[in-house]
């Protein structure tokens, strides 16, 4: 009931249209729209903080709570304001979020051995280079190492799911994970993550495939 009125105090279309320009999409799930076994039927999460308010109040926290977020100090330029953004829309309903930014050795110290200081991290849900929504799950998961989030009921749907060779069935099957995973609310989803290049006019043969530029393909024109 808390992380579900996390998501209803959040509002992320003032997020996507204001802070970002309109460029990106609100997050409906743990993949982006890009990804294979994306479902289209979810909607986004709505901007209710009074429902937010109540559901604190159901699960004993009518006078909200403090908690602190980890974030990589080298993320985007934009996302100290995204996380701006969240903590002034949680204080409206009563959470008070402080952001703490962190380097990478010390946030890689959270992924990979579990030394988090907070109760809270900023993270995405990348699906490069297959382009798969099963392939974060492996971090985002009971089945890594030191996990953040781990509801046992899901390891066996995402086994299921990888050993479909049928495309439409695994299709089916990922998207039953995809809805699996928001009944136990993960995390505050926010926005689908969207890439900006700015070329140089004479930049030529430029191309990006799954994240990665094809630096040997670019020539310059005279």
């Amino acid at each position: 009931r808390v992380r579900q009125a996390l998501n209803y105090a959040v509002d992320r279309q003032a997020i996507s249209m204001g802070l970002l320009g309109g460029y990106v999409g609100m997050a409906t799930q743990t993949t982006p729209k890009i990804a294979f076994g994306w479902d289209p039927s979810i909607e986004p999460w709505p901007y209710d903080p009074h429902q937010a308010r109540a559901l604190l109040s159901e699960a004993g926290y009518e006078g909200g709570f403090s908690f602190d977020i980890e974030i990589f100090s080298g993320a985007a330029a934009y996302s100290i304001q995204v996380y701006q953004q969240v903590a002034a829309d949680l204080a409206r309903v009563g959470v008070d979020m402080s952001i703490r930014q962190i380097p990478a050795s010390q946030y890689a110290r959270g992924v990979y051995q579990g030394q988090w200081a907070g109760e809270a991290i900023g993270m995405d849900y990348g699906v490069n280079p297959s382009l798969d929504a099963l392939i974060p799950l492996v971090r985002h998961s009971c089945l890594w190492m030191k996990p953040w989030f781990c509801e046992p009921s899901i390891p066996p749907l995402i086994a299921q799911a990888s050993s479909v060779f049928d495309i439409d069935e695994r299709r089916r099957q990922t998207q039953r994970v995809m809805r699996k995973q928001l009944e136990y609310v993960p995390a505050i989803l926010l926005y689908e993550t969207t890439r900006f290049d700015g070329l140089n006019k004479a930049v030529q043969n430029f191309s990006i495939e799954v994240g990665h530029i094809n630096y040997d393909e670019i020539t310059l024109s005279e």
